[in-house]
């Protein structure tokens, strides 16, 4: 099954990332769930309204949330001031986006969507809640 890309623009900067592969993705699934609970829900499934966001970043500890967030954010390519495409890092992401913490909050979102939304909907469809 071939990976899925996400292409967008977020905050006018053209925006790119790839699916992980089935081990990294599992791996960072638990990461994120054992971190972030049923907070993340909300970005997976692309429903997250900035309360959300606040209830995120309420209940995760600090540097949980803040390691979790580079983990997704990182996986991502854009382009700088002078139009050359970077993926995100310690060395770039503050001369890109300070002042503009929503846009990393959007890309984040656009990320945990693009890794699990799919993974989401097939096993609540295959494996129903219990009543």
């Amino acid at each position: 099954m071939a990976c899925l890309e996400l292409k967008t623009t977020i905050g006018g900067k053209q925006i790119y990332a790839r699916q992980w592969n089935a081990i990294e993705a599992l791996s960072n699934s638990s990461i994120l769930m054992n971190a972030c609970a049923q907070y993340a829900i909300p970005f997976i499934e692309g429903t997250a309204d900035f309360d959300d966001v606040l209830r995120l970043m309420t209940n995760v500890q600090n540097d949980t949330l803040l390691g979790i967030f580079k983990k997704f954010l990182y996986t991502v390519r854009t382009v700088d001031g002078a139009g050359n495409p970077v993926e995100l890092s310690d060395v770039n992401i503050d001369q890109l986006y300070s002042g503009k913490l929503i846009d990393l909050v959007l890309i984040f979102k656009a990320v945990c969507e693009l890794q699990y939304k799919d993974f989401f909907e097939q096993g609540r469809a295959l494996m129903p809640t219990k009543a």
